[in-house]
């Protein structure tokens, strides 16, 4: 898809290998999200775009896995535009109608979903919980195709319905970790991660930024040497950059983790575009200080990307 690296599915239909090949995919979508950058590499692990998304789904994983594709190619198209110049990116959203390709593909993943028509009971958790993480994903992935391109972030005050339905899925989900098992309370966790950061760096609205930050450190989620307590330290740490004059207010709000507004009651603040951060990866990792070095990029006025590099302990 446009320029990016496919690595075809393997011939062989055994399953521990496509169980494996669905992990890494996992694995490397999230640490596009915040991870160690590495320049100039484009990789889509799972099948060719042809596949995407698939005709049918025989479970609600497998529409998942579809899901996850096309969310996965949105953001590295996303990521290879940050690279582009001005007049580069303009010349290939000129060539290239990206935004109707990428609409078009969840538009006919939406229909198949829906066309599967799972039986999803209230009595049949895992179904339910695995209904609403998909709705998270793409809410997540309608706000990620929106953007591709642009070169504002003031412009995520437009999608605060759709960050806020995603905080409401995740506390739906986050009631019944209590009741899970520890392998599937970290299963949970994983898949409700990401939609949950991404709400946290994007969303224009201080109130449901803070609250994403505050179920993100509950999450029971660890893989390696990522962390949900990791994910939303380094969320307040942004919101603390680019909101500065409003932090300490904002750190001290007191209110019910899972108590969410209505949108009626939501109070989108206008913010200097200057200010907010379009970019964020971890440069580098000092475990002997427990320092973390952030790579933020933030749009010029003419288009452009300027990046600065900004230091936090995390053990606080």
């Amino acid at each position: 898809m446009h320029g990016l690296t496919l690595l075809k599915r393997s011939t062989s239909v055994d399953i521990d290998q496509v169980k494996i090949m669905q992990g890494f995919a996992s694995l490397h979508l999230e640490s596009q999200f915040l991870g160690t950058s590495s320049p100039g590499i484009d990789i889509l692990v799972q099948s060719s775009v042809e596949d995407v998304p698939s005709r049918t789904f025989d479970s609600i994983e497998e529409a998942r896995h579809s899901l996850n594709k096309l969310v996965h190619a949105i953001l590295l198209i996303s990521r290879r535009f940050l690279r582009m110049t001005a007049a580069e990116r303009e010349d290939r959203l000129k060539r290239v109608d990206i935004h109707n390709q990428a609409l078009g593909l969840l538009q006919d993943w939406l229909k198949t979903y829906k066309s599967t028509n799972f039986c999803v009971r209230k009595k049949d958790r895992d179904r339910q919980v695995g209904h609403t993480i998909l709705l998270n994903h793409y809410e997540m992935a309608l706000i990620m195709w929106g953007h591709i391109g642009c070169t504002s972030e003031s412009g995520y005050e437009d999608h605060t319905a759709k960050f806020l339905a995603i905080l409401e899925h995740s506390v739906e989900i986050w009631h019944l970790l209590p009741s899970l098992s520890a392998t599937e309370s970290n299963s949970f966790g994983d898949n409700l991660a990401t939609p949950l950061f991404f709400t946290a760096l994007k969303c224009r609205d201080r109130r449901i930024r803070l609250q994403a930050v505050r179920l993100l450190k509950t999450i029971p989620f660890s893989q390696g040497g990522w962390s949900c307590l990791l994910m939303s330290k380094i969320a307040a740490e942004i919101v603390t950059l680019e909101q500065d004059a409003f932090t300490a207010r904002l750190m001290k709000d007191d209110f019910d983790v899972t108590d969410t507004q209505t949108f009626a009651g939501l109070e989108t603040c206008p913010q200097s575009s200057s200010k907010l951060i379009h970019d964020v990866r971890i440069s580098s990792w000092d475990a002997s200080t427990d320092t973390v070095s952030l790579r933020c990029q933030q749009w010029t006025g003419d288009g452009g990307v300027t990046t600065f590099y900004h230091d936090m302990v995390i053990s606080k």
